[in-house]
């Protein structure tokens, strides 16, 4: 191929894997970005030239690091993103007027990453980054649909940093902010289904944050919207996968509002219509240590519920699946937060005290104890 043959090629990998990504196929989405890598390199031996090929290898690079989930996920992805932006630094020399969101989404997803690490002091700088850089495009374009998304996105970001690193409260404010820009965002561009799921999202985490506080009637709301919009989405992307998979945390938040509100039935039927989408989602990409600590946490949940209605065997058979999903994960990803707090909880509900400790200190020194760690120190009357 010419040079233009491996750019044209190149761009046809990176869609293919796309349609992967969004089918929850991580292996052949990797396989798709690996062989789209292999000829926008051969299209720059070939002397392409560099306004059309920075762009795709930055894309590509984004895209490539929102399906990472193999052995060394944390440096991997990091590396990704670091070529991400290196690539658009270089275009933006080449032309100051290009478009940046290329660069505000590999900011994003680099905050994402250093939250899901623990590693506070560089995403607040990160954090940082994306909002300004997202304020100031928005500033000069205040009627563009991008741009009011990315705001809506990077308010999203900073409400999680704010619920791991600050105050929840603000991460409410931040989240209601984060709404009323992807709603804007919608208005401008009514058919982009990625707007539409930003909002269903956006009502999920409102939800999640408002049980954390005790709103439970707030939260029931906000759920249910939730789940309402992603009706709405699934008849319009009946087999997209990334769309199903946040309609499962729609279902668990929806649920543990019900349980806390003494509304079992409710809570035990959302529980298992999420629980059923975790499941289809890991047995089609067993490899993806997301999808692992999904159906862990609705496995949990399930669990817990069967415990309080007195069904302990039931309970206990489903803890120990939950470990032995998890130890391995917990083990190739040992610095990430989420996966260790999965197997936390499956060991304290084991009452395996002893492997609990290391966990359990590993996530106070990162400051993320919830109270359904603390819940179940007392419960077993720990004194950690």
């Amino acid at each position: 191929m010419d040079e233009v043959g491996h750019r044209q090629t190149a761009k046809a990998y990176i869609n293919t894997g796309r349609v992967f990504d969004y089918l929850e196929q991580s292996e052949q989405a990797q396989n798709m970005f690996t062989a789209a890598d292999k000829h926008l390199q051969q299209a720059r031996s070939a002397g392409a030239d560099l306004l059309e090929y920075y762009p795709l290898v930055a894309s590509l690079k984004v895209y490539q690091s929102q399906v990472l989930s193999s052995e060394g996920q944390e440096q991997a992805t990091e590396k990704v993103l670091t070529d991400a932006i290196d690539a658009m630094e270089q275009l933006l020399l080449l032309s100051p007027d290009h478009s940046q969101l290329t660069l505000w989404e590999a900011y994003l997803e680099l905050s994402y990453l250093l939250m899901e690490y623990a590693r506070e002091p560089q995403a607040q700088q990160q954090v940082d980054k994306t909002l300004t850089l997202a304020s100031e495009q928005l500033d000069k374009k205040p009627q563009d649909a991008e741009w009011l998304y990315a705001n809506s996105h990077s308010h999203q970001m900073k409400a999680w940093y704010e619920f791991d690193f600050g105050s929840i409260a603000t991460g409410i404010d931040e989240t209601t902010q984060a709404i009323a820009l992807a709603q804007a965002s919608i208005i401008q561009d009514a058919e982009d289904l990625k707007k539409q799921n930003n909002e269903r999202i956006l009502h999920n985490q409102l939800a999640f944050f408002q049980l954390e506080t005790g709103h439970l009637e707030a939260a029931k709301t906000a759920a249910i919207t939730a789940i309402e919009l992603g009706n709405a989405l699934k008849l319009k992307a009946p087999f997209n996968q990334e769309f199903e998979r946040e309609q499962a945390y729609s279902f668990s938040t929806a649920g543990e509002v019900h349980q806390q509100l003494g509304d079992l039935e409710s809570a035990l039927h959302f529980y298992q219509q999420g629980l059923a989408i975790s499941k289809h989602n890991h047995e089609k990409d067993p490899s993806n240590y997301s999808a692992a600590n999904d159906l862990g946490v609705d496995t949990l949940l399930v669990a817990g519920l069967q415990l309080e209605l007195g069904h302990e065997l039931e309970a206990t058979k489903a803890f120990n699946e939950i470990e032995a999903l998890m130890e391995p994960v917990h083990q190739a990803e040992p610095n990430n937060k989420y996966y260790a707090h999965t197997l936390l909880v499956a060991k304290l509900q084991l009452k395996k005290f002893k492997e609990a400790k290391p966990l359990y200190d590993q996530l106070k020194s990162n400051d993320t104890i919830d109270k359904v760690i603390t819940n179940l120190i007392t419960k077993n009357q720990l004194n950690w």
